[in-house]
């Protein structure tokens, strides 16, 4: 996580304005993920399973060298795109389903307000330590923590 995602506390009406800029991201992050998975599926068919060592190598046939040419800049293109949502303050959680958390304060306490790809709003919000599972409608009014006496 990025010091960015870790200084910035987003309203609800903060976050849903970044949604827009987020589905385009998204639109072409799921794209890139299906790219190189046939990129590395056509690298796997060549006897050469993407490594940081297999990606170094210029030899090969001209139809190898391609294909590793193509991983290659599609995985540059994707730590692009994630790193401008990170830079942001949006953590990313999961790039194959575009979810996303925008850390924000809610009664006084610390949660992330929880959007995934596809969903017009942030309509969910969840603890810091609770993910996906504990996500709770943005309706719902937070209980406010107990003072003893």
């Amino acid at each position: 996580m990025s010091t960015a995602s870790q200084d910035r506390f987003f309203t609800i009406e903060e976050a849903n304005a970044m949604i827009p800029q987020l589905q385009v991201r998204f639109g072409r992050i799921l794209q890139m993920r299906t790219q190189l998975r046939s990129a590395h599926h056509a690298l796997e068919q060549f006897g050469e399973p993407p490594s940081p060592e297999s990606l170094r190598r210029q030899d090969g046939s001209p139809e190898l060298r391609s294909t590793r040419g193509k991983f290659r800049a599609l995985m540059e293109a994707l730590r692009e795109e994630v790193q401008a949502i990170d830079q942001a303050g949006v953590e990313v959680k999961d790039l194959d389903t575009g979810l996303c958390d925008f850390r924000s304060k809610r009664a006084g306490r610390e949660v992330y307000l929880c959007w995934q790809y596809g969903e017009k709003s942030v309509g969910y919000w969840h603890d810091l330590g609770t993910g996906f599972g504990g996500r709770q409608p943005v309706e719902e009014t937070p209980p406010v923590p107990q003072i003893l006496h």
